[in-house]
């Protein structure tokens, strides 16, 4: 009875995750200790034992950082910039650009549109113009005909008056030419000289004549004295003109450059008549516009 109590014990506690075994089998593996046979392949083991005590092989244990000498990387610390404290990227401030100055597109002399207050003034009128114009003021032309004809009336009256009923005429044609005058002066002075050259450029690509200023209506250019040197160019000594003819024709720069060679070798007594003459007109020339530098 004992004994029976004994196995049912044991097996219990030692064999309780295994199978169901009859009483000899757990008889024999409770009483007879357990041995190992080692063979050359193998090693025996008690069959289908499993005891909680039963030597486990064990894992190798993990190598920890200072073993190895590693340092642990520090953990990243959560990022500032959360969503709640993240701040606005600030937007760059754009600099104020400065609206470019639009230069003026090049307009060729060709297509220059020229205003009616930037054309020339109306031209003088001849003596046969205010003729005409009194001949026909008494005479309607209904046609190209009546007016061929009314024309060569007029010249054939024309070439019959006498001189004297030509005067009223001709004084008519000088108070014009006054007026023509003043008015040209009065518009070089004002106009752009690109303007006179659209003026002539777009008259020569219609077959025109080339429209000229008159020389009374261009500005006068004030005379500076002239320096001791170019007083000898104009007016050089006797036998210097003397020397000059004796070379025959010659160029104009062939010319000053001996007249500069005779100025090097002129005598001191005749240079100096040219630097007095020269010093006097700049004196004079000074006492009218003020001081100016000019060259002796």
């Amino acid at each position: 009875m004992l004994r029976l109590l004994g196995q049912h014990v044991a097996l219990r506690v030692n064999v309780t995750k295994g199978p169901l075994f009859t009483g000899a089998v757990v008889s024999q593996l409770v009483t007879r200790p357990s041995t190992y046979a080692r063979t050359f392949l193998s090693v025996t083991r008690p069959l289908l034992v499993e005891k909680d005590t039963a030597t486990k092989r064990k894992a190798p244990a993990a190598k920890s950082d200072t073993a190895t000498g590693d340092k642990k990387t520090p953990a990243k610390s959560a990022s500032k910039t959360t969503a709640a404290t993240k701040e606005p990227a600030k937007k760059p401030v754009k600099k104020p650009v400065k609206a470019a100055v639009k230069s003026k597109a090049y307009v060729p002399l060709t297509r220059m549109k020229i205003s009616r207050e930037d054309r020339p003034p109306t031209g003088r009128r001849s003596p046969f113009v205010f003729f005409i114009q009194e001949f026909l003021k008494t005479r309607v032309s209904k046609s190209l005909k009546d007016s061929a004809e009314y024309m060569s009336q007029a010249g054939q009256e024309w070439r019959a008056l006498s001189e004297s009923e030509k005067q009223k005429y001709q004084d008519a044609s000088a108070e014009d030419t006054k007026r023509y005058l003043r008015d040209m002066i009065e518009y070089v002075e004002r106009v752009d000289p690109q303007v006179l050259k659209a003026i002539n450029v777009q008259r020569k690509a219609k077959g025109q004549q080339r429209w000229k200023v008159p020389p009374e209506a261009k500005p006068k250019r004030e005379k500076r004295p002239l320096s001791s040197f170019m007083r000898f160019l104009r007016d050089p000594p006797p036998e210097v003109v003397a020397k000059l003819e004796g070379l025959g024709d010659m160029t104009w720069l062939k010319r000053n450059s001996i007249l500069g060679e005779e100025w090097r070798q002129l005598s001191a007594e005749t240079k100096a008549s040219y630097t007095e003459a020269a010093k006097k007109e700049r004196e004079e020339w000074r006492a009218q516009h003020g001081s100016a530098t000019t060259s002796a």
